[in-house]
């Protein structure tokens, strides 16, 4: 087993939950994976793709975004909001509170990846606006 292995077993095990997921109108991903000699390990996380918040319908990470948005200093509605970060253009996507530093989840448009990125940062960038 190797790291190139492993990416590539990774790659396929997010193929086959993004298909489970569809199925079950649930959002699966991997978020972590240790690979020794032996064997792999990938720990999978999930959650509904659709929520109802006082009646609006509306994504899992945005439901959790509103809800906590404060507890960093954003605002509720800034979920969506696009930023420019050393050139890049980035999302807000979510929220990774177990992160004290790096606890705002940004999408950049340059390569479709997620990010996390510090929450002062990215607070100071849209107060300016």
């Amino acid at each position: 087993m190797n790291k190139n292995k492993a990416e590539v077993i990774r790659e396929d095990v997010d193929k086959m939950l993004e298909e489970i997921g569809k199925k079950h109108n649930i959002n699966l991903k991997v978020v972590s994976g240790t690979y020794s000699d032996i064997d792999y390990n990938f720990k999978v996380t999930g959650g509904e793709n659709v929520v109802k918040v006082g009646g609006e319908e509306m994504s899992g990470a945005e439901a959790n975004f509103k809800k906590n948005a404060t507890w960093y200093g954003m605002e509720p509605e800034w979920f969506g909001r696009m930023f420019t970060m050393q050139g890049n253009k980035y999302e807000i996507v979510g929220l990774a509170p177990r992160n004290t530093k790096y606890n705002i989840l940004a999408k950049s448009f340059k390569d479709g990846k997620t990010y996390k990125v510090n929450s002062i940062m990215i607070n100071d960038l849209l107060r300016i606006r």
